[in-house]
């Protein structure tokens, strides 16, 4: 941002004479404001750029101009640039500072060389020069045109001494006025003196030279009709709607004013009298108008500080997240733009309340910058934990155990959405990775369930069909062949695979007593019968989603009965050894025996039972 100018101060009010207002408002004043006024423009436009070039755009800035037509118009602006330029300068020194200082430098061995400055101080230097050269002609020519006017002063001096006709000396005159007019600026110092000198030897010459009535009248009248024109000129003014500029051309209009030669003197009063009410109501309207820029001025200064307490409020905030950070951002650069809308500040704390300002900016970007490095170092960390899980989930995508796998892609989903934040092109380029190796599993899966039911449907009606052989078997086949016919239709039942859950039960049921009453029909030995319902109990469970669960329950129940028996021998058997000691006990020993012999049958039949299971099992495994 670009420190802003103090406006110029209005003229005060002129005085009642004519000789007065000529010694009050000079032309070097009335200059020397319409160019600060000019500059503060200038500035005004810059204001809005300047602030956003970057090094490089600073130095192409000013080299527009490097000339010596451009360096004296717009100073204002060259200095703007330099004032940025050198702020930016050394804002980019700090930085790097840092940063050596961050990779583990030593301050005192910092050393900061940008050869951007060596361009500006070249452009800058050739500018400088430039300003120097036109001011050293600009003086020479001010001392040539004082040499000029002196020269003139000497000729009016003579005129009153000649001889010649009144004509001819009068139309010299003229000449020498003609020629006073078209004379340029002179030293400000010897400014009011020669004018003196220039006004007192007119009035000689008009009161001393015997010139001709008619001409010295007729010179009188058209200077009348000159200075009638300039009041209307002045008067005309007090209508222009832009007060600075109306000011600006009434100085000029005094200047014409001073040219113009004497009036008669029964119209001299009259007609300054008519001139200095005008160039008064413009005076006042001026100074009304600087007035009210001074009350403005408060106010922008008023505003600019709370401008400056808003940020500064923002700096003492913790923002601990990315988005609160681009939040707090997006809120000062609002504030920036409405700083510049904002005009001058009185001229005292102008300079104060602009660096105020531009601290508390650059402050809460370092801030920013600061923590922004920082969630650079854990973004990293975070990124190769994504990596990691991609690797992961890229690997696992073509698994086809489908039950442990899901929980394994589970997980990794969860374990994702627990890793901190990513850079935001890094993050979507990363999730749409892993995505796509999640979107291959879960659509390989709902695939094969999708196939998986319609081969259970198909399963259902093919089970439905064997139930309806097993109940149609011929009754009068023998009971060994009948037995085979129905282990061949049990073997067929367990060769056809799943069928749908919620049908699985019912299924399950019709089947068991289709095939419980077939043998409950076949006359065979009872221990072939259980061993054959056995078989027909375990062909069943291995059709089951959860066979092998429901296979272990069932040998841990036979062993669990085992132990139970063998608990209950091992009562009776002590029990016997108790009573071999006592008389008459014969018939309750010969009656435990017989309860240990029955309990050691039911136990090898219970392992025999156990060992039809594991067969069956590892045939079917097989």
């Amino acid at each position: 941002m670009n420190v802003e100018q103090e406006h110029s101060n209005p003229i005060e009010q002129i005085n009642d004479s004519e000789t007065s207002i000529v010694e009050n408002i000079s032309h070097s004043q009335v200059i020397k404001e319409l160019e600060n006024r000019q500059e503060l423009q200038e500035e005004a436009e810059t204001h809005t750029y300047i602030y956003d070039l970057n090094l490089q755009q600073l130095v192409d800035e000013i080299i527009k101009y490097n000339a010596k037509d451009t360096v004296l118009k717009h100073r204002t602006r060259i200095e703007l640039i330099r004032a940025e330029f050198y702020k930016k300068l050394k804002q980019d020194s700090e930085n790097a500072k840092n940063l050596f200082i961050q990779n583990g430098g030593e301050p005192k061995n910092f050393v900061y060389l940008n050869p951007i400055e060596q361009d500006f101080k070249r452009v800058y230097s050739s500018i400088k020069e430039f300003k120097a050269e036109l001011l050293q002609e600009a003086e020479r020519e001010k001392q040539l045109n004082l040499q000029k006017r002196l020269a003139i002063i000497e000729e009016l001096k003579e005129l009153v001494t000649k001889q010649e006709s009144s004509g001819k000396t009068f139309n010299e005159f003229k000449s020498i006025q003609e020629r006073w007019r078209a004379i340029g600026a002179i030293p400000q110092s010897e400014i009011k003196s020669i004018w003196e000198q220039y006004h007192h030897h007119v009035g000689v010459f008009y009161d001393y030279i015997k010139i001709n009535k008619a001409l010295r009248d007729l010179d009188l009248k058209k200077n009348l009709e000159a200075k009638i024109q300039l009041c209307e000129k002045a008067e005309a003014l007090l209508l222009e709607p832009q007060i600075v500029k109306a000011f600006a051309q009434l100085q000029k209009l005094h200047d014409l004013w001073r040219e113009v030669g004497p009036v008669a003197d029964e119209k001299k009063d009259e007609i300054w009298n008519r001139f200095k009410e005008a160039t008064n109501k413009l005076n006042k309207a001026h100074q009304e108008y600087f007035a009210q820029l001074k009350e403005q001025e408060k106010t922008n200064y008023e505003l600019k500080s709370g401008l400056c307490e808003r940020v500064e409020h923002m700096l003492e905030q913790e923002f601990t997240t990315l988005k609160q950070w681009n939040e707090a951002a997006e809120e000062i650069s609002a504030i920036q733009k409405t700083w510049k809308t904002i005009g001058f500040a009185p001229h005292k704390y102008n300079t104060a309340v602009y660096e105020r300002f531009c601290k508390a900016c650059d402050d809460f970007f370092a801030k920013k910058r600061e923590f922004f490095l920082t969630v650079k170092e854990e973004e990293d960390v975070n990124k190769q934990k994504r990596i990691d899980i991609c690797v992961q989930a890229e690997q696992m995508k073509t698994r086809t155990d489908w039950k442990q796998a899901t929980q394994d892609f589970l997980d990794l989903q969860q374990a994702w959405k627990g890793i901190g934040p990513v850079s935001h092109k890094e993050s979507t380029k990363l999730w749409n990775r892993f995505r796509a190796a999640c979107d291959e599993f879960f659509n390989a899966r709902q695939q094969f369930y999708k196939d998986k039911e319609s081969e259970q449907q198909t399963n259902y009606q093919l089970k439905l069909a064997l139930i309806e052989k097993i109940k149609n078997i011929q009754t009068d086949l023998k009971p060994q062949d009948k037995l085979l016919a129905l282990q061949a239709l049990q073997k067929e039942w367990t060769e056809i695979g799943f069928v749908p859950a919620k049908k699985k039960d019912a299924l399950q049921k019709q089947y068991k007593e289709a095939v419980q009453k077939q043998f409950d029909a076949i006359q065979l030995p009872t221990e072939q019968k259980q061993k054959a319902l056995l078989e027909v109990k375990v062909h069943t469970m291995l059709t089951d989603s959860k066979g092998d669960d429901m296979i272990h329950a069932e040998i841990a129940k036979l062993q669990n009965r085992i132990r139970v028996i063998e608990g209950e021998i091992s009562v009776l058997e002590n029990n016997i050894g108790f009573f071999s000691k006592s008389k008459n006990s014969e018939k309750i020993i010969e009656d435990f025996n017989k309860k240990v012999a029955i309990g050691k049958e039911e136990i090898e039949s219970i392992k025999q039972q156990i060992r039809v299971i594991k067969s069956i099992k590892q045939q079917d495994e097989k």
